[in-house]
């Protein structure tokens, strides 16, 4: 009995905590990972390569490039990455946009949510908050700085 008391009040000061963390409504950019990456290489090389990243970083179907126009250097993808918000990890949807020019590329993540299934249905919810996004921006963080090894790198020759 005493277990279960235990449990029951930690349970409660968990819920308590978890929602008064998730009050605090953010703003657009407080909502938006960006990041400008110097890369001694020509537009052309950074396009080719963020468009390889992208191609094996992302592997699903339904992670796709969305648009892409070579001229104007830019990609334009949809990704997911699976993060753990309670107590399972749960898929995290966005949009992913890679602007390049001649020795830079700008990396930014928004239209961040969260897919869940719900008695068999799937349901979207965007990330808002501050708890939220406390747990999404060190997974897209690490996702810039793969992008950045990658292009610093550059494909292998065989």
């Amino acid at each position: 009995m005493r277990r279960i008391i235990i449990f029951i009040m930690i349970i409660t000061v968990l819920f308590v905590a978890f929602g008064c963390a998730t009050t605090q409504k953010l703003t657009k950019e407080e909502l938006t990972v960006q990041s400008i990456l110097e890369i001694s290489k020509s537009k052309t090389e950074l396009y080719k390569l963020s468009n390889e990243w992208m191609a094996k970083s992302f592997k699903s179907s339904k992670q796709v490039i969305q648009y892409q126009d070579k001229d104007e250097g830019i990609i334009v993808g949809k990704g997911f990455i699976g993060i753990t918000y309670t107590l399972f990890p749960m898929d995290t949807w966005f949009t992913m946009t890679i602007e390049i020019k001649d020795n830079k590329a700008r990396v930014t993540f928004e239209d961040i949510y969260i897919s869940q299934k719900v008695n068999y249905q799937t349901q979207e919810t965007p990330v808002t908050n501050k708890a939220q996004m406390d747990k999404v921006r060190p997974e897209l963080e690490k996702l810039i700085t793969d992008l950045s090894d990658y292009l610093q790198k550059g494909s292998e020759e065989w």
